[in-house]
């Protein structure tokens, strides 16, 4: 008789949160159910819970990877100039958003009432933020920002992008050109904070 094969842990989870991501880009976060997931994922619904404690360690997941793969694509042009790196993390922001989709659904847009991200969990997000407030930490280093709080500055910056990037992607934009009406906005936020 042969041995039956197991599937690898580390690949059940990827199949789950492979699942996971695929039911948040085709419905949002309300058609995330553990019966869902698991038929997604071809998996028994008790699998859920083996490996992630429930929907709620799924969705968790989900978003820790999404913040990190943010940060990952927050890194790029590290050797820029501080003010070319500060305009390229704009632009990585944007497009992060249009080719992840479903992550950034469920990190910006989506209302999770059950879910309440661990303190591991947010420093994920924590980590995107702290590459913002390092670019801005390298503006004030060369006098072309002022010494308030660093972390104000990056802030305002994240709001400024994120909204202009998260009614793109509601379709509520009415640009003439999208791409030099944010790289306006990049220009205008720059300045707002330039001394």
């Amino acid at each position: 008789m042969t041995p039956r094969s197991r599937t690898a842990s580390s690949e059940l989870e990827g199949k789950i949160l492979a699942a996971a991501l695929d039911i948040l880009g085709e419905e949002g976060s309300r058609g995330l159910t553990v019966r869902a997931i698991a038929t997604r994922a071809g998996v028994a619904p008790m699998g859920i819970y083996n490996h992630f404690d429930g929907k709620t360690g799924v969705i968790e997941a989900v978003w820790s990877e999404g913040f990190d793969r943010l940060a990952d694509q927050l890194r790029t042009n590290l050797r820029a100039g501080p003010r070319d790196a500060l305009f390229e993390c704009g632009h990585q922001y944007r497009r992060f958003a249009h080719d992840n989709v479903a992550y950034y659904r469920l990190m910006f847009m989506e209302q999770l009432d059950d879910f309440i991200p661990s303190a591991e969990a947010a420093a994920s997000s924590g980590h995107a933020l702290q590459i913002l407030v390092d670019r801005v930490e390298a503006l004030q280093a060369t006098g072309e920002f002022g010494a308030d709080r660093s972390i104000d500055i990056a802030q305002g910056i994240w709001a400024s992008v994120h909204g202009w990037v998260s009614l793109e992607l509601m379709r509520v934009n009415f640009a003439t050109s999208p791409d030099e009406a944010y790289d306006a906005l990049l220009q205008a936020i720059y300045h707002g904070y330039a001394k």
